[in-house]
């Protein structure tokens, strides 16, 4: 299988909400590609595995662009006040 036709799946149930029957589906009747849905989710995995913890990928977000305040009314999650 190409690594396009992998990315695409992973991209359809991710990204889009697919489910793995639904992604197989297209796959048979768009690009004639039978495939199965533990063939898919074999393939979500380990594109997964390379992806960062949620906390190394929270550490990343907050390095380029750190947080002062929440939504919330009042609520200052560093300890920030305002005057």
């Amino acid at each position: 299988m190409s690594h396009s036709a992998i990315r695409l799946a992973c991209y359809l149930a991710v990204v889009c909400g697919v489910s793995l029957r639904h992604i197989a589906r297209l796959f048979s009747a768009l690009f004639l590609i039978p495939i199965t849905k533990s063939s898919i989710k074999r393939w979500i995995d380990a594109i997964g595995s390379n992806l960062p913890t949620p906390e190394q990928m929270l550490r990343q977000l907050l390095a380029l662009a750190p947080v002062t305040e929440c939504h919330i009314d009042g609520y200052y999650p560093l300890g920030l006040t305002m005057v």
